[in-house]
């Protein structure tokens, strides 16, 4: 499976971030990225996701494919227009999210992963969204 990573798993790992009622996000992505790994599905990240990594993690795109590498895990990294299909911002869904979505659909990707399934619930007719916490 092709699964498109919201920069919010990936931030939420590097910076240890714990939620709402001392939820361990950290964990919770760990436990997401291993189960990629283990069942093979490949991972798609994009310019946008690179830019909201670095802005709050100052990581910049060489760092985390590096990670990426060096946790076995498969990617793909795609770069596309912030172009945003009017059909999703029409479904009242903020920009940036609307922007993850045209991209995950215009690269062919089966799901989104994300901790905010709010964010995205919207769209569940175009694409599945994955709630990491329940992988």
């Amino acid at each position: 499976m092709r699964i498109y990573l919201d920069s919010n798993v990936f931030i939420s790992y590097i910076r240890n971030e714990i939620g709402k009622n001392f939820r361990p996000l950290f964990s919770e992505a760990e436990n997401f990225f291993e189960w990629i790994k283990n069942e093979k599905h490949t991972l798609i990240f994009s310019n946008i996701f690179i830019y909201e990594t670095t802005k709050h993690c100052y990581l910049n795109k060489e760092e985390i494919i590096q990670f990426f590498k060096e946790h076995s895990i498969k990617t793909e990294y795609i770069e596309g227009e912030l172009k945003v299909k009017k059909e999703i911002l029409k479904r009242g869904i903020h920009l940036s999210d609307a922007a993850h979505i045209t991209l995950a659909i215009n690269s062919n990707c089966d799901a989104i992963a994300t901790f905010n399934i709010k964010d995205f619930e919207k769209s569940e007719d175009l694409i599945k969204i994955i709630d990491i916490t329940q992988i």
